[in-house]
């Protein structure tokens, strides 16, 4: 499916940035470190937990609420910046907070550069959306340690909302890390994001 061209210019710079500081953030980014859990004693959002602290489906709940809600105010904090090596830097640190314990290590970079991650928010940013899941379903596959997803989505816009359904097929590895996002059907999403007016 064709990509909007606004995600990959911002997200390309990210990457060439990201590239270089990956051989640095590799050796800290192991699965030997500490886990981190979903709220702090105090409440305050934390990590999302460790790989054995999590279902599965908890993993994918998580991943698909980050993706369609917002842009939150620190996203769009950082999608105003107008410096690109310091929106790439404050990016980088987003996404590494907001979705490195969610996906597979072996295939997290591969995860930005095919925009897996951060895919709508920006264009939704940039026409004025927030976006909002009025229900997330999700169904096991018997077989496969993976989930399919319906997420009945809404898109407000100057106090006025359009209603769009997004399914797709999300595969885990055995510790519960995502490894591949496949059949994603947001045809009506992605018209949405690419027109100005609600109809």
């Amino acid at each position: 499916m064709k990509r909007f061209i606004t995600g990959f210019m911002i997200l390309g710079c990210f990457l060439m940035i990201n590239t270089g500081c990956a051989l640095f953030d590799s050796a800290s980014s192991t699965s030997k470190e500490k886990p981190t859990t979903v709220a702090s004693e105090n409440g305050k959002k934390a990590g999302v937990g460790s790989q054995n602290e999590q279902t599965g489906e908890q993993i994918v709940r998580t991943y698909l609420k980050k993706e369609f809600t917002g842009p939150n105010e620190e996203l769009s904090k950082i999608l105003r910046i107008d410096d690109f090596a310091k929106q790439n830097l404050a990016l980088k640190h987003y996404i590494d907070q907001n979705y490195r314990d969610l996906v597979a290590e072996n295939q997290y970079q591969m995860f930005i550069n095919v925009n897996q991650i951060l895919r709508w928010l920006p264009h939704a940013f940039r026409i004025g959306y927030q976006l909002h899941p009025n229900t997330i379903e999700l169904e096991k596959n018997s077989q496969h340690n993976a989930y399919t997803f319906k997420i009945k989505l809404a898109l407000t816009k100057e106090g006025k909302t359009n209603m769009t359904t997004v399914t797709g097929y999300i595969n885990l590895n055995r510790q519960n890390k995502i490894v591949d996002i496949r059949d994603v059907n947001d045809k009506e999403l992605v018209q949405l994001l690419s027109s100005r007016p609600l109809k």
